[in-house]
């Protein structure tokens, strides 16, 4: 495991727990909780033997987890209702604002979580973002949608890529269950070490990954329940930091807030106007719907003219709608 030394709780947690004393042990998020109970479990367990610690022997250990409390720890949840043609756009403006250092005040660094519901999906955005090109030009933007032309004065945008390689621009690496498993340690460790950039995967990113400094995370898919968006909001918000959640949910997904609210979670709800205005956050209303039209063309044009790309994303809508 690569463990140099131990932190505080399980300095003061493991020897009592292996002199078989009862312990109640209350420490911040993050601060290493699950060894200082699982190591004293696996010692117990290693020192009957194999021959008594069996399958047929029955149960040696229970570890009754939390749930909600995972949710209540992030500093902010939220859900926005985005139309399905413009879900895209919504998340490119989502990191273009809060990812891209150049945005931030004080080029304030963020690290970002986009939650996905299928392999071939994480391929399809991660391939996606590496192969879009640029962020827009808002005026040549606007000229291509066929909003303007050459003698029209409109804000000027900004030039972003979202790459694998280039350390001056936005990072995006991806992590799922199909990777190989050196693909995903050297993703886990890289998402790890980065001060500002944006990670997208499945629920297998969800649990039991410390990835601490995370300040948003953001569902695209809806999750299978209201436990595992509890488990992906849990990501952010580690060792009492503060952090961030959004649900971009379809119209036909309201029912879902329904299971939140039973089970704690009121999130409040973020206009989709205001989401979109993140594209183009001094343009007026039409500034932003030419860029947000001239990007989803963007899009769809990287989609077209790539093979690879176009695979990708008929893999991605079939494992969508195996998922729902």
């Amino acid at each position: 495991m690569q463990m140099a030394r131990l932190t505080p709780v399980q300095q003061h947690s493991i020897p009592a727990l292996l002199g078989g004393g009862d312990l109640l042990v209350r420490s911040p998020t993050g601060s290493g909780k699950t060894l200082a109970y699982a190591v004293p479990i696996v010692q117990s367990l290693v020192s009957r033997g194999a021959t008594i610690v069996t399958r047929a022997a029955g149960t040696f250990a229970i570890v009754l987890v939390p749930t909600r409390e995972l949710c209540l720890q992030t500093h902010d949840v939220s859900y926005a209702f985005v139309p399905t043609r413009q879900r895209l756009t919504a998340l490119l403006a989502l990191l273009h604002s809060k990812c891209v250092p150049a945005q931030q005040p004080g080029g304030r660094a963020c690290k970002m979580i986009v939650f996905v519901s299928s392999c071939d999906g994480v391929d399809f955005l991660y391939e996606l973002l590496a192969a879009a090109g640029r962020w827009p030009d808002l005026r040549e933007a606007a000229i291509k949608a066929g909003h303007a032309n050459e003698h029209d004065e409109l804000n000027g945008g900004n030039g972003i890529y979202y790459g694998r390689s280039n350390a001056d621009d936005t990072v995006v690496v991806r992590l799922h269950g199909k990777m190989k498993q050196k693909d995903r340690t050297q993703a886990f460790h890289r998402f790890r070490d980065l001060s500002s950039g944006v990670m997208i995967c499945t629920d297998v990113a969800a649990r039991g990954l410390n990835l601490q400094g995370v300040h948003w995370i953001v569902q695209h898919d809806l999750p299978q329940d209201a436990k595992e968006y509890l488990h992906r909001a849990g990501r952010t918000a580690r060792l009492g930091q503060g952090g961030q959640a959004v649900l971009l949910l379809h119209p036909c997904e309201a029912a879902f807030l329904q299971l939140l609210r039973q089970a704690g979670v009121h999130p409040r709800e973020l206009q989709f106007a205001s989401l979109q205005a993140a594209l183009c956050p001094e343009g007026s209303r039409r500034d932003v719907f030419v860029l947000e039209v001239a990007l989803q063309k963007q899009l769809e044009e990287a989609v077209k003219e790539r093979a690879f790309l176009e695979h990708a994303a008929i893999g991605a809508y079939q494992s969508y709608l195996l998922s729902v």
